[in-house]
């Protein structure tokens, strides 16, 4: 794929709050859920457009493969995201802002790295994500492959609160 940044008077911003739930399976096997509700601002020229609502969904499945004093936690992770966001019927008038989700299946791979190094604990992760060929509004369409790749710091708060910076 190309990268185009937007033309000179075109901008677009985000802001995002995601829930995120797991629960253990067995010691080293948990399912997690992560719902994201989006806000979408684009401003083009003397126009202007927001929308919000809830994205696309993800599902996951983490693994514990490796758990030592002297080595980062590693965790492998299986993820399928859901298109539960809306990516058909746009507003013409809201300048693609009212795009949640891109409509598509997206399973994906990876391994998540922590380490604690109190009073902070240093998170990597990388996901590797193939999206499945899906029509939308009755054209084949098959996005491209992906890699994320995140770093976080937790810091560790008094009263088992933790103040995280990704």
């Amino acid at each position: 794929g190309e990268y185009h940044s937007l033309p000179e008077g075109k901008k677009k911003r985000q802001v995002q709050e995601q829930l995120f739930f797991y629960y253990g399976l067995t010691d080293r096997l948990e399912i997690d859920a992560q719902i994201t509700y989006l806000h979408n601002y684009v401003k083009q020229e003397d126009l202007k457009a927001h929308a919000h609502g809830f994205a696309d969904t993800y599902i996951f499945l983490r693994y514990l493969l490796k758990e030592e004093d002297d080595f980062p936690c590693t965790t492998g992770l299986f993820q399928i995201k859901f298109p539960t966001g809306k990516y058909k019927n746009l507003d013409e008038n809201k300048l693609g802002a009212d795009a949640l989700g891109n409509g598509v299946y997206e399973p994906g791979i990876g391994m998540v790295m922590s380490k604690t190094l109190k009073p902070f604990i240093i998170h990597f992760d990388a996901i590797y994500t193939r999206p499945l060929e899906r029509k939308i509004e009755e054209v084949k369409t098959l996005y491209g492959q992906g890699l994320n790749c995140d770093f976080a710091v937790e810091y560790l708060l008094p009263k088992d609160l933790i103040l995280c910076l990704n």
